[in-house]
């Protein structure tokens, strides 16, 4: 029995050994059912167990993810820059006032018959500044083209967070049935065990078995139980995780759904559609989208310029005294040196997006090989389902002729817990060969971006 609980145990392990680490101790483990709920929804069935898919724990962990809201924001985020950047072609006014003293001022030289105040040290203004953007040599343009591309690419590195959550929500979900499997194995194996040990009682109540005999598959029984109790735990605990992440509370009687793939067709050459091959995209398009803003900023600008004010002195610098004043004309910005710093910055874009260009088939090729390897496994463990029916029988066969002899006193309960292990055993590896050809087909689907 150590022998078939160590392969339990190891099996359950290389399924699945990211999520081992989240267990707690039994001993201060309370059933499921008894807890407080681990999120603010309403259990989800409390009459009869519910048939829980794969499909299903996706779409609820996405809507209880935070990534959700958080998209939003981005999307909210980016509309108001964006209606930031169009107030550039909105009138521009500004007030402004000033005071000053200076040391000297214009005089003029004596001229007979004709008089004139000297000019005041003192200069007083109060302003408005008006500015009306005519043309802006396609900025405007350029930089919302480029605040979409950054905003794109936030988007696409919340879906990669996503992606990431849905790759641990499988394996949550995989581990669940596996240790469902684990726990009817055993429970069978229990089971056997318990009528061979009433047909050993009664014998012994007959005076023709040994009490040792007896007691062996008693000890084997509450080992048994005992492994049964620490796959419940296990269980429990993947499921409080999945809990977690869907925001549901999931009852332990629940029953979870086998995802059926009977004969899939996996496409090594599938096109990916992950979101990291879309971050990648759309660093491109922020690249192209920068190459623009710098040639925009070569661009000449045109714009309407009025000031209106009031102070003194006024434009007649000779009139010493307040009075009203103003001006209204057009200008013309031409940048003659972004000319010659455009090509340098463009060729430095251009590299980068070479180097992305180089990130990106590095990790289409990763993916591919990846992709071989999960085919190759399905493949393999088709095969290895099939040579398991005979196994299973076969162990089978052995287990009920030693179960007859132990009835008839021939060979010791030792000898019929080792080929009973040994069934059970076979029948593990069979289901576990099935859950890793599972798991190969799912994990292909979800490399390709499927789900």
């Amino acid at each position: 029995m150590n022998a078939l609980f160590f392969v339990f145990s190891l099996a359950g392990h290389v399924f699945l050994h990211s999520i081992v680490a989240t267990e707690k101790p039994l001993s201060t483990e309370k059933p499921l059912s008894t807890e407080k709920p681990l999120s603010t929804e309403k259990p989800l069935s409390t009459e009869k167990p519910l048939a829980l898919t794969l499909e299903l724990c996706q779409e609820w962990t996405a809507q209880n993810s935070k990534i959700s809201s958080q998209k939003q924001s981005l999307v909210e985020a980016n509309q108001n820059h964006l209606s930031a950047l169009h107030t550039r072609y909105f009138p521009q006014l500004e007030l402004n006032a000033q005071a000053s003293w200076q040391s000297e001022v214009t005089t003029l030289p004596s001229i007979p018959g004709f008089g004139m105040a000297p000019l005041s040290k003192e200069q007083y203004r109060v302003s408005i500044e008006f500015q009306q953007l005519l043309y802006d040599g396609s900025r405007l343009s350029a930089q919302k083209q480029l605040q979409n591309a950054a905003h794109d690419m936030e988007l696409k590195q919340a879906d990669m967070a996503l992606f990431q959550l849905q790759t641990q929500l499988l394996q949550v979900f995989l581990e669940i049935l596996f240790l469902e499997e684990q726990q009817n194995i055993l429970k069978t194996l229990k089971a056997d065990l318990a009528l061979q040990q009433k047909t050993l009682q009664n014998q012994l109540s007959a005076g023709v078995a040994l009490k040792n005999h007896v007691d062996t598959l008693d000890a084997e029984i509450l080992k048994t139980e005992q492994n049964i109790f620490e796959i419940q735990a296990n269980k429990q605990a993947s499921i409080k995780i999945l809990s977690e992440m869907t925001g549901k509370e999931i009852p332990l009687e629940t029953v979870f759904v086998t995802p059926q793939r009977a004969e899939p067709f996996l496409d090594t050459s599938a096109q990916l559609n992950r979101p990291e091959i879309q971050l990648y995209h759309a660093q491109l398009a922020q690249g192209e989208a920068q190459k623009n803003q710098i040639f925009s900023k070569a661009m000449p600008q045109l714009s309407l310029n009025a000031s209106f004010a009031y102070g003194r002195p006024g434009f007649d610098f000779l009139k010493n005294k307040f009075n009203f004043f103003g001006i209204v004309g057009l200008r013309l910005h031409v940048p003659l040196t972004e000319w010659w710093a455009m090509s340098k910055q463009k060729d430095a874009i251009f590299e980068k997006q070479k180097a992305i260009q180089a990130q990106k088939a590095d990790f289409e090729s990763a993916q591919q090989r990846e992709l071989i390897r999960l085919k190759e496994a399905q493949k393999k463990y088709e095969v290895l389902i099939l040579s398991d029916n005979e196994i299973i029988q076969k162990r089978k066969n052995i287990a009920q002729r030693t179960a007859q002899a132990l009835s008839n006193g021939i060979v010791t309960p030792n000898d019929y817990i080792l080929d009973l292990n040994a069934e059970k055993q076979a029948m593990l590896n069979q289901q576990r060969h099935k859950l890793l050809r599972l798991q190969a087909i799912l994990t292909f689907e979800h490399v390709v971006g499927g789900t």
